[in-house]
């Protein structure tokens, strides 16, 4: 109602509300773009609906593509009622769902659109579409990208455990995504804290993925290097598709190499201890008692069952993984405390010998001497080899008043005599027939070492050291082990223990596992109990001579002298000092001693000047010189001479030897040397001559015992000799090595050649230290059957000289004297040669101890069949040295006589001298004079030139015509032609023919006296001679 007004016309209007537009449904997509992978399937777009949702509502949402591609990329949404999107009363939002085509190939991001139409409603107003009415699909392929990359980044291979072991990492390479290109990679190595070459086998290849391929293997080998480090690392890499189709990822790999020896070290719980090996098993009872001198020394460790507290330390080292048995040793030795109580410091043993190491969990007792200081070291060493810590023993001194072989005067250094011996075997040793055996035997000391050679002693650094030059210096010696030895035989064999000694004497005296094998094949010859070496070895003549250096002195006497030096621990001690009061030090070190050709004592030490200067021989500005001598010997002096010096004044090394100038049988006593001490002040250079001041001497007592050792028993053996007469010239001319069988039975035939063959048996061994000769040969045949023989002390001497029993003799061959040679037999030839005159015989004129000759046959025929036939030859064996040194020089030689018909027996014997009505020849044959001989039975084989004489005798094709030098012939003959002319003629032509039959027999002379200068010897009736024999 107005107040203080009126209402004017008009007073009231209408009000519509039309909602129809603002509240009419409408649907449209929340986004204007929406991202869908290809592999999930689908894309899920959102259609919400604003106005009055009271009603119900449905509107299109269809599908248009882009570069999409319908049934290639989706599932086509078409613009119909199966696309329809309904809406509910009270709903909001609905989602259109589009479906996605998933194939296996990639492709770029791709579009399409989704949109919204013919929209519908229960409302009388009908329905719209809002202003977003349709969205942009996007569809990515990552799934399908392709994708090459290290299936893993991180690997751990484990080192080899042995050297030429190899590990190998797999690397897998893989893609994913399409596969339906090809893509190549590249795939290389590249160092970290591991080295190529060293750690692992570096790589660099190419991996090609072909259609389909999605795996590919890497192989990278890890070697073995041996040495403990840390874990080491090194990488390997993918580089980018060459063809650029696919994508590299996770292109890096780590492999971690896990060492097989860490670094971590092991100990062992406990110090080890020293104690003699004689204590070895009650080390925890005597385990404070000194070591006996001449026994070896053990380190006992704390993983070590005979440990004194291993009840506590076992535990330990089980738990540790100690391995006992590869520890790893070392010992120290150093000089008995002096008098005044100074020790010398420990030093490491590093000297090994051809038979002994100083690395061993023993040490010999060839290294430390009655008072010496002995000191071990042990590293521990886990079950896988891996070396840990070292703990050093405590230093224990060698006892010197316990030893095993102590010498009759303490503190003596020297040699006891011994004795050497040489025997010849023989053929009746079954185990070393026909070889010189030599024995040498001596005594033994605690801390000595008994060196045998056949050459010279020297430098014992050297020659004892498993040094080469060792084996080619002393080929013949004790200081070859076994296995060494180029001779048949040697000293060291390869036993280890002393087959005369029964049981073990000593504790671990022969164990090989603590001492060594090389060392117990070398002590195998010391009896401990008798305190006695015997060193044995067998050696024949051709070894003695070309291979132990050996001379022959007289032919076939050969003399080997031996050296025999003792060498000694003090080799390793402190050495000689000079007196405490005195106001210069020094020190002198005893190196060897021996006894020269001449018998005279040489000995060589060095010194070692421990203030700044030297020792001299003589000064100009001092009266006094340098010597030696012996107040147990005072009529004995000596030569003394320095060898070398080092050159500084700088407490240099010397080297002395003295020589005594005359010889004695015992050179043992105290030995005084006095040497003059030079000063130099510190600014002072050395110079040659030294520039120095002369001080009083110094001396140094040395306490020898030594005495002359007999030369050794020469030994005396025959050589054997062998005659075969051969037929067959290859046999002749061979060397023997496949035998000559049966051939030497042969019997010849008219024509064939005979070859006589002479040499040494080859079971002597002599090699080519020895040569045969022959000089001459005979050839006789027996009168009424007899048998030639060579028996000089029976005035038989076979073919050599004229006999009433022999019917014909000739001398067929004369080496020296050829123009007394007979050459025919009647008027056919001999056609004798020695081998050396044979120019197709040279093979048996180069082999040693062998000799030879060829004569035919043809000629012994030419005697009745009964008529055997004996050749005899006379030869030499001498040394090839001596082989042309004419007649008259001594030689080994002997006579063998040898029968090979059946019905003779086989003969040796040796010549000896024979009165002097015995045939020069004779006298010349034997050991003084070179000479041997050799008589054969030849064979003859007549089947083929037989024929029957009317009166049953058998004759041979020539008639026999030289058969009428025998008397019987001769009146056989002048009986028949006596009868056949008494029927003839009368008394008157019977004179006739007498004359007749006179000049037949002087014509029958003549061929016989012009064919050799010695052609047939008539032995009934005859007293002729050869004056060639003489």
């Amino acid at each position: 109602m107005p107040m203080n007004g009126i209402l004017g016309e008009p007073s009231k209007t209408v009000i519509v509300i039309n909602d129809s537009i603002s509240d009419l449904p409408k649907v449209q997509f929340r986004h204007a773009v929406y991202v869908g992978d290809e592999n999930s399937g689908q894309v899920s777009t959102a259609v919400y609906r604003s106005g009055d949702t009271s009603y119900k509502s449905t509107v299109r949402c269809y599908s248009r593509q882009v570069t999409a591609q319908v049934m290639m990329d989706f599932n086509e949404r078409p613009n119909t009622d199966a696309s329809i999107i309904t809406f509910f009363p009270g709903e909001i939002e609905k989602s259109c769902l589009l479906v996605l085509v998933d194939d296996s190939e990639y492709e770029e991001e791709e579009e399409l659109r989704l949109v919204l139409g013919s929209p519908k409603s229960d409302s009388p107003f009908g329905a719209s579409i809002g202003k977003q009415n349709e969205t942009l699909i996007k569809i990515n392929d990552e799934a399908d990208r392709p994708v090459i990359s290290f299936g893993l980044t991180k690997f751990s291979m484990s080192e080899p455990k042995e050297k030429g072991q190899v590990s190998v990492v797999k690397i897998p390479v893989l893609r994913v995504g399409d596969t339906s290109k090809v893509s190549v990679v590249r795939v290389h190595t590249k160092d970290g804290s591991a080295t190529s070459g060293e750690d692992y086998h570096p790589i660099s290849e190419e991996i090609e993925f072909k259609q389909g391929d999605t795996e590919h293997y890497v192989e990278v080998e890890i070697l073995y290097d041996g040495v403990r480090e840390m874990r080491e690392a090194f990488t390997v890499h993918l580089k980018p598709d060459e063809n650029m189709v696919a994508e590299t990822k996770m292109s890096k790999a780590i492999i971690h190499i896990e060492e097989a020896n860490s670094m971590a070290d092991v100990t062992f719980p406990s110090i080890p201890r020293v104690v003699s090996l004689l204590h070895y098993d009650d080390t925890r009872r005597t385990g404070h008692a000194l070591p006996v001198t001449g026994y070896p020394v053990i380190c006992v460790t704390a993983c070590d069952p005979k440990y004194p507290d291993y009840d506590k330390t076992g535990s330990i080292c089980v738990s540790e993984n100690i391995n006992n048995t590869l520890t790893r040793y070392r010992w120290l030795v150093s000089a008995p405390t002096g008098p005044d109580g100074v020790t010398s410091p420990m030093r490491e043993v590093d000297f090994d010998t051809f038979f002994t190491s100083s690395k061993l969990i023993t040490l010999d007792s060839v290294y430390f001497q009655a008072g010496s200081r002995v000191q071990c070291a042990a590293r521990a060493v886990n079950s896988n080899g891996d070396e840990g810590l070292e703990l050093s023993s405590p230093i224990v001194s060698i006892s010197t008043t316990e030893g095993m072989c102590q010498p009759r005067v303490a503190g003596t250094v020297g040699a006891e005599p011994f004795s050497a011996k040489l025997r010849y075997s023989g053929a009746e040793d079954t185990d070393h027939p026909n070889l010189i055996k030599l024995t040498v035997t001596m005594p033994h000391i605690d801390g000595m070492l008994p060196v045998v050679s056949t050459r010279s002693l020297s430098n014992f650094e050297l020659t004892l050291s498993p040094d080469a030059s060792r084996v080619g210096q002393h080929r013949c010696s004790n200081l070859l082990d076994y296995s060494e030895v180029d001779t048949r035989y040697g000293f060291l064999t390869d036993a280890t223990k002393n087959l005369e000694v029964f049981g073990e004497t000593k504790p671990y005296e022969y164990s090989t596992s603590l001492r060594g094998s090389s060392t117990l094949r070398f002590y195998r010859n010391l009896n401990l109990e008798a305190c006695l070496w015997n060193f044995t070895s067998y050696y024949d003549i051709s070894e003695l001579l070309s291979v132990c250096g050996g001379t022959i002195g007289t032919d076939g006497q050969s003399e080997l002298r031996l050296t025999f030096v003792y060498d000694t621990a003090i080799l390793w001690r402190e050495g000689i000092g000079s007196p405490p009061e005195a106001e210069l030090q020094g020190a002198l070190y005893p190196t060897s001693m021996r006894i020269n050709v001449q018998g005279q004592l040489v000995v060589n030490f060095r010194t070692e000047a421990r203030f700044r200067g030297l020792f001299v021989s003589d000064h100009p500005a001092s009266t006094l010189s340098s010597m030696v001598m012996c107040p147990d010997h005072p009529g004995l002096t000596f030569n003394l001479s320095l060898v070398r010096s080092e050159p500084t004044y700088n407490q240099p090394i010397q080297q002395w030897t003295f020589i005594s100038d005359f010889a004695v049988r015992d050179y043992s006593g105290m030995y005084t040397v006095k040497l003059i001490p030079c000063t130099s002040p510190p600014s002072l250079e050395y110079t040659i001559p030294p520039v120095c001041n002369p001080r009083e001497a110094l001396s140094f007592d040395l306490d020898i015992r030594f005495q002359q050792v007999s030369d050794p028993v020469a030994a005396e053996f025959s050589l054997n000799t062998q005659m075969l007469l051969l037929s067959k010239r290859t046999l002749w001319l061979s060397d023997g090595s496949m035998g000559f069988g049966q051939e030497t039975d042969t019997a010849f035939s008219p024509g064939d050649t005979v070859y006589g063959r002479v040499m040494v048996d080859p079971v002597q061994n002599l090699g080519d230290s020895f040569i045969c000769n022959i000089e001459k040969v005979f050839l006789c045949t027996g009168a009424d059957g007899y048998v030639p023989k060579y028996n000089p002390s029976n005035f038989e001497f076979g073919c050599l000289a004229d006999a009433p029993s022999l019917l014909y003799r000739f001398k067929i061959i004369d080496k020296a004297q050829p123009e007394t040679q007979a050459h025919s037999f009647g008027d056919v030839a001999f056609n004798a040669f020695l081998a050396v005159d044979d120019p197709g015989a040279l093979p048996l004129v180069r082999q040693p101890g062998a000799d030879g000759f060829r004569m035919d046959s043809s000629a012994l025929f030419q005697v009745a069949a009964g008529r055997e036939w004996y050749i005899h030859s006379i030869y030499t064996v001498r040394s090839r040295t001596n082989a042309n040194r004419g007649i008259g020089k001594r030689s080994l030689e002997y006579h063998v006589m040898s029968q090979y018909s059946n019905l003779l027996p086989k003969s040796q014997h040796r010549s000896r001298r024979s009165a002097s009505d015995v045939p020069d020849i004779v006298d010349e044959i034997g050991e003084g004079n070179n000479r041997g001989t050799n008589i054969l039975h030849i064979a003859l084989d007549r089947s083929s030139q037989r024929k029957m004489s009317p009166d049953g005798e058998i004759f041979t094709k020539s008639n026999n015509p030289h058969e009428l030098n025998k008397r019987e012939g001769d009146d056989g003959l002048v009986l028949i032609i006596g009868v056949f002319v008494g029927l003839l003629f009368t008394v008157l032509i019977v004179i006739v023919v007498v004359l007749l039959v006179r000049a037949k027999r002087e014509k029958k002379e003549v061929p016989r006296n012009s064919s050799s200068a010695e052609p047939m010897m008539m032995t009934q009736g005859l007293s002729s001679t050869d004056s060639s024999e003489v």
